[in-house]
């Protein structure tokens, strides 16, 4: 992951270690001296934590009397090998003699996720999530993980992928139903699909442009497409509707097609051309928190160049196919 460019500020919380004093007894050296493990045991409570060695009743409420070792600092392996230690003969000797005290440093903290020990690496990621995770995926396809580990990606990536999946719903159920109002409308199952037809023609635009400029899919990306399948059915609409207009009041379908052209070009140019230039600052970054709505900017305006020109050239070619066959 330090070999990502687009990667930096990497965390992984398992450096951070915590000192554990480990003992191991030496049986053999027990049975020599005459010591039973639980005497061991006893004594190493009894200087890390104590003993309850009896207990006294005080205002009808009894009190234990804790034994605790002095002198011993339980931090520090050398005072650990010094703890009295009494055989069966009576001499008292340091548990050194039988045991191995040994300091050593282990994570802080073990973590679980889904029943599962875990370990979870923190990095800032500059540019696209999706791009960058695809970079990693197989990089880490070349590692041999020995069985029963996996690697997996969390955090901003699956929330950014989960809420895409959410937006392409939205989008779906957007569409559905303006399709549903307008043929109610218009009184016509054909017209309001030539309509639609500007929504893959802006989507392409935006596509280009996302890619121009290196951007992936966020949810900026998500909120332009809305933004931008409102703009582009709306002057869709404005121009159908002129164009019925016409046609109900005499006018050949091509005549009407031509005029409503005319008529509505200037309108649409002015809703298509003052969005885009509102939204060029944030495209090029030159605003404060700029970088947060610029895939949403750069979607917008590389849609709108396109789904403008398919509702001025397009949509009417359609539109008069369908008059044609109709006749």
């Amino acid at each position: 992951m330090s070999r990502e460019p687009s990667l930096s500020n990497i965390v992984n919380n398992t450096k951070i270690k915590a000192g554990e004093v480990v003992v191991r007894l030496r049986y053999p050296d027990l049975a020599r001296y005459g010591v039973s493990t639980e005497e061991v045991f006893d004594t190493l409570e009894s200087a890390f934590t104590g003993l309850e060695a009896t207990g006294i009743i005080r205002q009808q409420e009894t009190v234990g009397i804790v034994v605790k070792l002095r002198g011993i600092d339980t931090h520090r392996p050398e005072d650990i090998r010094r703890i009295p230690i009494n055989t069966a003969t009576g001499e008292v000797i340091p548990l050194d003699r039988v045991a191995d005290v040994n300091l050593i440093h282990t994570p802080s903290t073990i973590t679980r996720l889904n029943g599962q020990r875990e370990i979870t690496l923190v990095a800032e990621v500059e540019g696209s999530i999706p791009r960058v995770v695809s970079r990693l995926r197989e990089k880490f396809s070349q590692l041999k993980i020995p069985e029963g580990y996996s690697i997996e990606f969390t955090g901003q990536f699956r929330v950014l992928t989960r809420t895409l999946y959410e937006l392409v719903m939205v989008v779906v159920a957007a569409v559905v139903l303006i399709y549903l109002i307008m043929a109610m409308q218009f009184r016509s199952f054909l017209q309001p699909l030539m309509i639609l037809t500007t929504i893959p023609l802006s989507l392409v635009g935006a596509a280009v442009g996302l890619f121009i400029t290196h951007k992936g899919p966020d949810v900026s990306v998500g909120m332009g497409i809305i933004t931008l399948v409102g703009i582009a059915v709306n002057n869709a609409i404005i121009l159908v509707d002129y164009a019925n207009s016409e046609i109900r009041r005499g006018s050949r379908p091509e005549e009407a097609l031509i005029k409503a052209s005319s008529v509505r070009l200037r309108p649409i140019l002015m809703t298509a051309l003052t969005t885009i230039f509102a939204l060029i600052p944030i495209a090029i970054g030159t605003t404060t928190g700029s970088n947060i709505f610029q895939s949403f900017a750069i979607t917008v305006i590389g849609g709108l160049l396109t789904g403008t020109l398919s509702t001025l050239l397009v949509v009417p070619v359609l539109i008069s196919i369908l008059n044609n066959d109709k006749n």
